[in-house]
């Protein structure tokens, strides 16, 4: 009797077995199809949390390692990035530096905090180290998201020439930090994003004496517009 069942089972178990690593199988193939050795190499999450293809956002075409240029990359971190054409501008938040590299990838400066004078603003300590993002102007002027500090530090020259500081307004608690993570500028004004302020993009005019908060459109695309004095020029 024993031997029926068991010679029975073997042969169901062997077909269960071959079904599994089918499946298995497919499965492996559609993990690496995402990997990209196939004709899609972008995924996303479905509804039911299952990988989905999607389409490629920007393909990488070469890979650039910082060591390529000489440049000792022990313990740094890079959160950001800007080219203007000819310079590519690189943010090392760990090590508080800014890394330039020509068009063509070789290495034109490095400079720190340490490196920046301090001009007008004198007994300024210009260390980044932490910062979360950097813009450079068409003027050469360089603005540096010092994140750590609450504060935008503009730069030119290696000279410090302005900062942006936390805008003295009823728009912000006085409990949410000024954590300033990204930094642009568009005609006149300066539009700046912080970690704390989930509301909405602060924009500062260029002659600093005006501070908006641009709510989305959950909030009726209404707009606050307050005087303040958030920026110093030198």
């Amino acid at each position: 009797m024993k031997k029926r069942v068991i010679t029975r089972f073997v042969p169901a178990l062997i077909c269960f077995l071959l079904i599994l690593s089918g499946g298995m199988t497919a499965l492996a193939q559609r993990y690496i199809n995402y990997q990209g050795n196939s004709s899609y190499y972008s995924y996303e999450y479905n509804c039911y949390q299952e990988l989905s293809p999607a389409p490629d956002g920007y393909q990488a075409n070469e890979v650039f390692y910082c060591s390529d240029a000489g440049i000792d990359m022990t313990d740094s971190k890079l959160v950001d990035l800007y080219f203007d054409g000819e310079l590519i501008y690189l943010l090392d938040a760990a090590q508080g530096r800014v890394i330039i590299l020509n068009k063509d990838f070789s290495l034109q400066s490095i400079f720190s905090g340490s490196d920046i004078s301090s001009g007008s603003f004198e007994g300024t300590d210009c260390d980044f180290t932490g910062a979360g993002g950097i813009f450079v102007e068409n003027d050469g002027k360089i603005l540096i998201c010092d994140t750590e500090r609450e504060r935008v530090l503009i730069v030119k020259d290696r000279t410090l020439v302005g900062i942006i500081e936390r805008p003295d307004s009823s728009a912000l608690s006085k409990n949410v930090k000024f954590d300033v993570k990204k930094i642009a500028k568009s005609g006149d004004s300066y539009y700046v994003t912080a970690e704390s302020v989930i509301s909405g993009t602060m924009m500062f005019d260029e002659f600093c004496t005006r501070f908006r908060r641009e709510y989305g459109c959950c909030d009726g695309g209404s707009l606050t517009v307050f005087d303040t004095k958030c920026i110093h020029v030198g």
